[in-house]
């Protein structure tokens, strides 16, 4: 699990670090996520960042994001929206989120 955190850091997901190595695919995120979200792993704080990390990219990038996630997309936002409660920090971090993939996807 902690290599599925790694990788999403990687391509952008919005908690504090240095970010090293090569950006992750498309197809490797979608792994992690999946991986993550499966697993309940990570503090509050990093679900929630997870989650802004997903309803960015699913508002941003919708083909994409539908095709590395076939028919979990639906689910996973529902699952992005049931855990980002704090709207502030939600705006906040999907912001992030953006301009991170926006370079990796």
């Amino acid at each position: 699990m902690e290599s599925a955190w790694r990788t999403l850091h990687r391509a952008g997901l919005p908690l504090a670090g240095e970010r090293s190595g090569p950006a992750p695919s498309a197809e490797e995120m979608a792994r992690s996520v999946r991986v993550l979200v499966a697993s309940e792993s990570g503090s509050a704080r990093e679900r929630e960042a997870l989650a802004a990390f997903v309803l960015a990219w699913a508002d941003q990038w919708p083909r994409t994001f539908a095709r590395v996630f076939e028919g979990d997309a639906r689910d996973l936002v529902r699952w992005a929206e049931r855990t980002a409660t704090d709207a502030d920090r939600r705006i906040k971090l999907r912001r992030i989120a953006m301009e991170s993939l926006a370079s990796v996807l």
